[in-house]
């Protein structure tokens, strides 16, 4: 099983911050393990999302329902692919002067424990990249 949670104050609203997360299908021009986007299914409250990620010769691909809670929380549930499950959730907290505490929480597993072994050094250096490329995704964008 690997975790990761995260919290950061972020200069900027809950609404641009659940824009930038909720936009699925930019991801590969920002998140470096990240180098492909389809999108299946996209509504107001709901993505149907395959993200293809890894480095190297190392990759895989997975589908996840992604649920748009505007503009409060993301909520990303795991469908198919390399892995037992996937839980993620992005909490978007309003603070005074346009700020935002932003909460990022990860639970995954791959279903195979050789899998799971290989992985860890690769997802353990991506977790600690996540957050640091919303963050400049953000002051991109938004700045």
């Amino acid at each position: 099983m690997h975790n990761h949670y995260e919290e950061k104050i972020l200069p900027h609203t809950p609404y641009e911050l659940f824009s930038l997360v909720s936009d699925v299908k930019s991801y590969p021009s920002f998140l470096p393990w990240c180098s492909k986007a389809e999108i299946y299914e996209e509504t107001k409250n709901h993505i149907l999302a395959k993200l293809y990620v890894g480095k190297g010769p190392v990759t895989g691909a997975f589908t996840s329902h992604v649920f748009l809670k505007n503009p409060d929380k993301i909520e990303i549930q795991y469908k198919d692919g390399p892995l037992q499950y996937l839980s993620n959730t992005w909490t978007f907290i309003e603070k005074t002067d346009n700020k935002t505490k932003v909460c990022f929480d990860l639970d995954f597993e791959f279903k195979s424990s050789m899998l799971n072994l290989l992985m860890k050094s690769f997802f353990d250096q991506a977790f600690i990249n996540i957050m640091t490329a919303f963050e400049d995704e953000a002051k991109r964008r938004f700045s």
